[in-house]
């Protein structure tokens, strides 16, 4: 982490040297200006969606106001999936006042529109708060909350362990939800706080229709001080692709549960919850466990209970856990490659959505101040703003399915994403040169791809394949060289030996190191394996024919 803030501090004190001296048009005082956080409000919370989840696990998003949004989950990216009637949600009530019971959500932004109008499963007839201020400073995420008619102050903080050089802690499919409640009035306050989670197994994270749904179980586990929710769908297969679970605890003691809402029709499963909940801030009490009829799935609820004296604070915490262990090359038409499962490297620690939760909790007193640690020494920092920003938000992307981290260890990552899919797969040697996160980061990740690189992508004649196709096997990308990533990847394997003081990772990909640097001034020079489908297009000139280390053509 210090090696990585200190290359952008060199970095900044080149340029600004630079500016002096060329007269690029920034002074001094606005290099090093202001503060490195942005607090959105209003129309500018519709663009935001800040990732919450794992190194290869996928992540649930926070928006601007305070909604979960784009569940990507399921080992996909997912823009604008979203959950039924998932939500939290706030009944307050002074002694001598009238109750008021919300939505934990700023008001709805426009555009109101949709096919058949708004989603009736995100509730958009509840009552939401006023406004909300969000701050995000990663992996660190915060809404503020007005209303004019909650009489008490309520805020969010949400988050998830990243701390670097550890990426088991930081490779956690969880995210940390914890709420504050203020009771600014000079009167007692009774609070109710609900989380309700519809179970979503059995769907690949685009299509929540009644025929991926029924049979999904929701049941009520307590262990090791945790409380909450497991949601399953028992007789699954489990290589089945949508095979999984998820988890909904807490440690709070006083709560009402309810493992599935009333099973009506339409509308009625959603009123019933809310008038029950906004009439005393309780819900009947439903905690047997069954599975959900043919073609539909179950909403579950934890409500958490408290009484607040004046000036008095509490915290609600939850913490929201997946599993959903096996991946498909849906990226390649290969059928020898497509057709081959994956499982993630979480699912070679856990077993179960539970399990990680209890993981989380059992070592929250060491994953808490250790992410705290990372986050207060970047944004305490003396780096400008722009390159805070820069720096934290670049680093969350590790966290998207941009990337994979795959059972053997293995790092795996696209170019980017689409709203549902990967775009331009795998390892991609030419754009992976931009990216120095990783390297700095999670340096065990980095020299996984060097290994990729090298000991399976780079051919006995130098010949270096800039994608890869996964699994790893007797495939390979059929296309030309790329010069420029290919010279890149030698340069990156220095650099992961110069980080990582190992000498025996670098007398491993040495000889082919040399071989991919030779091809530069030998060209194709001998032929590829047998069952390399060598095309003219491959056919490499050299790129360095007087071996100068200057290219030419």
């Amino acid at each position: 982490m210090c090696r990585f803030i200190l290359l952008c501090t060199v970095f900044l004190g080149v340029t600004t040297s630079f500016s002096r001296t060329r007269g690029i048009p920034y002074a001094h005082d606005e290099l090093y200006c202001g503060p490195a956080v942005r607090t959105f409000k209003g129309p500018a919370l519709a663009q935001v969606a800040f990732p919450l989840g794992g190194i290869g696990t996928g992540t649930v998003s926070l928006g601007g106001r305070g909604e979960l949004r784009d569940w990507e989950i399921f080992n996909r990216p997912g823009k604008g999936f979203a959950l039924p009637f998932t939500f939290f949600a706030i009944y307050a009530k002074q002694e001598r006042g009238e109750p008021v019971a919300k939505i934990l959500e700023r008001r709805l932004l426009p555009p109101y529109t949709g096919a058949f109008g708004l989603p009736q499963n995100q509730l958009a007839g509840v009552a939401r708060l006023d406004e909300a201020f969000f701050r995000g400073e990663y992996p660190f995420a915060w809404v503020e909350f007005t209303d004019a008619e909650l009489p008490v102050q309520v805020s969010l903080e949400a988050w998830n362990p990243f701390i670097p050089h550890e990426p088991d802690e930081s490779g956690l499919p969880v995210a940390i939800l914890t709420w504050k409640v203020v009771n600014s009035t000079q009167q007692r306050v009774q609070v109710s706080l609900a989380a309700s989670l519809f179970n979503p197994v059995g769907t690949d994270g685009r299509d929540l229709s009644g025929k991926v749904l029924g049979g999904n179980l929701n049941q009520y586990m307590e262990a090791e001080g945790l409380r909450g929710l497991f949601m399953s769908k028992p007789g699954m297969d489990a290589d089945d692709l949508c095979f999984g679970n998820m988890a909904l605890a807490t440690t709070w003691r006083d709560l009402d549960v309810q493992t599935h809402w009333y099973r009506g029709g339409w509308w009625d499963q959603a009123h019933v919850f809310w008038d029950d909940f906004a009439e005393d801030g309780r819900v009947q009490e439903i905690t047997e466990s069954d599975p959900s009829p043919e073609g539909r799935s179950d909403v579950g609820s934890l409500v958490l209970h408290a009484e607040l004296e004046p000036g008095q604070s509490l915290t609600f915490p939850f913490i929201l856990a997946w599993y959903f262990p096996n991946r498909e090359n849906y990226w390649n038409s290969e059928p020898a490659v497509r057709q081959r499962r994956m499982r993630n490297y979480y699912a070679t620690r856990f077993a179960s959505a539970w399990e990680v939760a209890c993981h989380v909790h059992s070592r929250l007193d060491k994953l808490e101040p250790a992410t705290r640690l990372f986050h207060d020494t970047l944004f305490n920092s003396t780096l400008p703003g722009y390159v805070i920003d820069a720096i934290s938000s670049q680093a969350s992307i590790i966290r998207t399915n941009t990337c994979l981290w795959l059972d053997d260890g293995s790092f795996f990552a696209f170019e980017g994403c689409g709203d549902a899919s990967g775009c331009c797969p795998m390892n991609c040697t030419h754009v992976w040169n931009y990216e120095q996160a990783l390297a700095y980061l999670f340096p065990s990740l980095e020299r996984s791809m060097r290994r990729t690189d090298f000991l399976h992508n780079t051919l006995p004649n130098g010949y270096m394949t800039f994608r890869t196709l996964i699994p790893l096997g007797e495939h390979w990308w059929q296309f030309k060289a790329c010069a420029d990533g290919q010279m890149g990847t030698i340069i990156k394997a220095y650099r992961e030996w110069k980080l990582s003081g190992d000498n025996g990772f670098l007398r491993e990909l040495w000889p082919k190191v040399k071989a991919a640097l030779e091809f530069a001034w030998k060209g194709c020079g001998a032929p590829p394996p047998q069952e390399f489908e060598w095309t003219a297009e491959q056919v490499s000139r050299p790129w360095d024919m007087d071996m100068d280390g200057v290219m030419e053509g």
